[in-house]
């Protein structure tokens, strides 16, 4: 009898064992799988306009910003170069990122378009 109780403690603990241990891969997996998410979910494509460049910015393929020309300049003036829209639409996921707001400031601008 005491060979049969102790065979049934072994293969209580081991399914114990193997519930926990399922269950911690599991959350383990899914804080793994959303942190990646998060960290891939924004994107950026660079378009031509009439007359330069402008960005749109997506999150999930989800276009979250279509800006057609240079924010905080008067006027409807697009950024004169491919890489500038590139590097403000750079900065723009850099503050989502950080959960800041994504609109640029006057200097963050006259140090892209030098």
């Amino acid at each position: 009898m005491t060979t049969i109780k102790a065979f049934q403690e072994s293969s209580l603990s081991i399914q114990v064992f193997l519930k926990w241990g399922i269950a911690f891969l599991v959350v383990v997996s899914l804080v793994a799988y959303f942190l990646e998410l998060n960290a891939e979910a924004y994107s950026y494509k660079i378009h031509k306009v009439e007359s330069g460049y402008g960005y749109q910015v997506f999150n999930n393929d989800k276009l979250l910003i279509q800006q057609d020309f240079i924010p905080t300049l008067e006027g409807y003036i697009p950024f004169d170069e491919k890489n500038k829209a590139e590097a403000a639409a750079k900065l723009v996921i850099s503050k989502l990122k950080d959960k800041q707001r994504p609109a640029l400031t006057n200097l963050e601008i006259e140090n892209i378009i030098q």
